[in-house]
């Protein structure tokens, strides 16, 4: 009898087929707008993946984008678009995340979440690309440049975190907010709320004024609703992703990298040979223009 696995399998093995032709390993889809971002499907083996694409013309590398938690591609869409004016840029939902299907595992590792993000790339018919990675996405991204570092060509990490054991115990412990859905909506209070305060406090949960984010802006009523909506979509999986990559041991691992590397500092030291990323993260949703465009340029010259 055929499992689902393998109907799955066979499924992105089909999509391959259809992909290939139309994205032609990141030239411009045949009869499709290229200058603005635009929003898709992928069949793999562990489900669907729903990612945000910009696919000029260009023979240049192919560039993947992943997202941190506890958001999805949305909040890269201003990078996609302003890389994808001169490159193939593709940013994902990780599985579990945004639109993507949740895996089947309820408790997976970084390593079944980097799995299925080259199944994705697989489907698209991209052999090689460049990777950037912001928080949890940069954890996925260092793993990727792990399983198979001959299909990563560069690689962009933005914070992908150091932190010492009583903080991820700590984490596990109170970072994820109450997902209950009750016949009162209070989780659409509940979530937004986490949503505001992680902008003020840092961790949200320890709302002291030792702990206030001052350097960070509140961000518009409509970026807190969209990054709201993004998190209910994914409530059934994304306390999996989370603890996924609490338990990711982000110093041994990034001390592995062997591709060429542009990092923020928190793991520069630690990674041989790497390019120091010496700009402030930003959410590129909810980031003025003028830095949004700066870091695009840096992102530009290292991946030339």
């Amino acid at each position: 009898m055929t499992t689902r696995r393998q109907m799955m399998q066979l499924a992105a093995a089909l999509s391959v087929a259809g992909s290939l032709e139309a994205h032609e390993n990141g030239a411009a889809m045949r009869g499709f707008p290229t200058d603005r971002v635009l929003r898709g499907f992928l069949n793999v083996p562990e489900g669907q993946i729903h990612y945000r694409y910009r696919t000029p013309a260009s023979s240049a590398t192919p560039l993947l984008m992943l997202h941190g938690f506890p958001s999805s591609a949305w909040i890269l869409e201003p990078f996609v678009e302003a890389l994808g004016a001169s490159r193939p840029t593709y940013a994902f939902d990780l599985m579990g995340m945004g639109d993507s299907t949740g895996l089947e595992n309820p408790h997976p590792g970084i390593d079944e979440l980097a799995e299925a993000v080259f199944h994705g790339l697989d489907a698209l018919g991209i052999a090689e690309c460049d990777v950037y990675g912001t928080l949890t996405g940069a954890r996925v991204a260092t793993e990727m440049s792990l399983m198979s570092p001959d299909r990563i060509r560069r690689l962009i990490l933005e914070e992908p975190g150091i932190q010492p054991p009583e903080e991820i115990a700590e984490f596990l412990e109170k970072y994820m907010p109450s997902l209950e859905i009750d016949q009162e909506g209070g989780q659409f209070m509940r979530i937004f709320n986490f949503c505001r305060d992680a902008y003020v406090w840092f961790p949200w949960y320890r709302r002291t004024l030792q702990t206030q984010r001052n350097w960070v802006n509140l961000p518009s009523a409509q970026v807190l609703h969209l990054k709201t909506m993004e998190i209910l979509k994914s409530m059934d999986h994304i306390t999996g992703v989370f603890e996924a990559s609490e338990h990711y041991p982000v110093a041994e691992k990034v001390r592995q990298i062997s591709v060429p590397t542009l990092v923020t500092e928190d793991a520069h030291d630690l990674i041989p040979g790497a390019e120091l990323l010496d700009l402030v993260r930003i959410e590129a949703a909810s980031a003025p223009p003028e830095l949004v465009t700066k870091h695009v340029a840096r992102f530009e010259a290292f991946l030339a």
